[in-house]
């Protein structure tokens, strides 16, 4: 039985496995990754395209091919290249064990997120050997895998669901039987204050949240093997393939834990020791190994890091010192905060905030960010460049700026009849997530896909609302989370309010 025909994995992008993002590592570490525009991509465990497809389409001039084993999520990854006209993808549905690589050809950047973990052994050793056969001399793949000793917590709930169900039972009622287990074991750990108690307590509504098809193929998967680092890197190896740094650049410095760490881990010199140490205090569950072949000698060089272009949405304090050099607070989308310590990173920032999504060289950043300073009075900090490359890499390096190859222009206005990708009204229609142009998954409410599979270029966005607001008013539509209870009722006000708010989605 196809498991996956009849409960479907979540198709979705993965920020970290964005070509973009892989190349500046790459570059970071002495390396001369191929420009993603122009590069041949392959994905195994392509699933229905959710990642795959955005980078086609982001990038015509490339070259993408996308392998699954379910025929059903291949066929459904083809209905959604179809529908969006990509023509520069190829989808196949195929046993990776038994796969010749030779009939895949060569190719930049090799993605296999969500498959060596949740495979037999002898397919774990396939899908290292494609990455090296199919890699070209300069190219990256990007492999993720469940870490120990951080999975033996979430071992638990395997554990457990594994003495709950039939494993011969239908996909479908196996997700029923394991959520409705799920929630009787959080209820009988109301109360109990141990510490394994509070871990699944905070665990199971996340598990529960991500759907049918996580639970399904993470946690109810005939296969699931977690590993050390060192040992994955042994067996990386042992196939012609180097580590070359995780994809969550944060995860590499023992500084992002803090001063302890550092000081702790100091004279670790070696970098996949110190790899193998972080695993153990961060307990890290899930690593994002970036590979080259064995021949390449890669090693982080700071000097290309000014080199790249920079972004940043990050939101200051409500009372920005531009004066003094004390640490202030930045928060990011999801709420955590950063400290930026020097007058001239917060006014680069606030510049990044003003261009975003435009990615900025280091160069006219320096300017722009030193005439905001003396503009503010603080003339004598607006020359620390070395500070201000410095204090940016420690940004890149915690995840709150990106760093790019290439620079990135700023979004234009909305247009006067505006149009949303193909892919993205596909995408849209068929439930997905859709992807941003820094390769995260952007989740829709119904009324946001709804608006969205209207833009095709062919009507004002005026007409659009008007028609949307119809539909809401009819109860055909649900009103979109921001819409306030008073505007409801009354179709002048709701009108005005829906063209407020559409214009700030579009």
């Amino acid at each position: 039985m196809d498991r996956y025909a009849s409960v479907p994995y979540d198709s979705r992008p993965i920020a970290e496995s964005d070509p973009a993002h892989l190349a500046t590592l790459a570059y970071l570490h002495g390396l001369d990754p191929a420009p993603p525009a122009e590069a041949r991509i392959l994905e195994l465990g392509c699933a229905g395209g959710g990642n795959l497809l955005p980078l086609a389409a982001r990038w015509p001039g490339s070259r993408c091919v996308g392998v699954d084993l379910s025929a059903a999520q291949v066929a459904a990854a083809r209905r959604l290249a179809t529908a969006a006209g990509l023509g520069n993808v190829e989808l196949l549905s195929a046993d990776l064990a038994a796969l010749d690589p030779a009939t895949l050809g060569e190719f930049d950047y090799v993605i296999a997120h969500g498959v060596y973990s949740w495979v037999p052994a002898p397919v774990r050793a396939a899908l290292l050997g494609l990455c090296r056969a199919c890699l070209a001399p300069h190219g990256i793949a990007f492999v993720s895998y469940n870490t120990l000793p951080g999975w033996r917590l979430r071992g638990m709930l395997r554990d457990f669901l594994g003495c709950t169900g039939d494993a011969d039972a239908d996909p479908a009622a196996q997700a029923a039987r394991g959520r409705a287990a799920l929630q009787r074991l959080h209820a009988a750990l109301d109360g109990l204050d141990d510490l394994a108690a509070r871990y699944l307590r905070a665990e199971i509504p996340a598990l529960l949240a991500a759907g049918d098809g996580y639970l399904l193929h993470e946690y109810l998967a005939a296969e699931n093997h977690a590993c050390l680092f060192r040992d994955f890197v042994a067996e990386a190896a042992a196939h012609g393939l180097r580590h070359v740094a995780d994809a969550q650049p944060h995860t590499e410095f023992a500084a992002s834990l803090g001063a302890a760490a550092e000081t702790a881990l100091e004279g670790l010199d070696d970098p996949l020791e110190r790899g193998q140490w972080l695993d153990f205090v961060y307990s890290r569950k899930l690593r994002r190994s970036l590979l080259c072949h064995a021949a390449r000698l890669p090693a982080l060089d700071l000097e290309r890091f000014g080199g790249c272009a920079f972004s940043a949405d990050l939101a200051p304090p409500p009372k920005l010192d531009l004066r003094r050099p004390r640490p202030a607070p930045f928060a990011l989308a999801d709420g955590s905060r950063v400290e930026v310590h020097h007058p001239l990173t917060r006014a680069a920032l606030l510049e990044l905030g003003r261009r975003y999504p435009a990615a900025l060289p280091l160069e006219p950043l320096w300017q722009a960010a030193a005439a905001t300073l003396r503009g503010a009075g603080a003339a004598a900090q607006a020359d620390a460049l070395p500070h201000l490359a410095a204090e940016l890499f420690s940004l890149f390096a915690h995840g709150a700026v990106r760093a790019h190859l290439v620079p990135r222009p700023g979004v234009v206005g909305p247009a006067e009849r505006p149009a949303a990708t193909p892919l993205a009204r596909a995408a849209a229609a068929a439930g997905m997530a859709l992807a941003t142009l820094d390769h995260e998954a952007l989740e829709l409410d119904p009324f946001g896909a709804r608006l969205l599979q209207s833009l095709d270029g062919s009507t004002t966005l005026e007409a659009l609302v008007e028609g949307l607001g119809a539909e809401l008013l009819q109860g055909v539509l649900p009103p979109p989370r921001e819409l306030r209870a008073a505007d409801r009722g009354d179709p002048q006000r709701l009108q005005r309010a829906l063209l407020e708010l559409c214009r700030g989605r579009v």
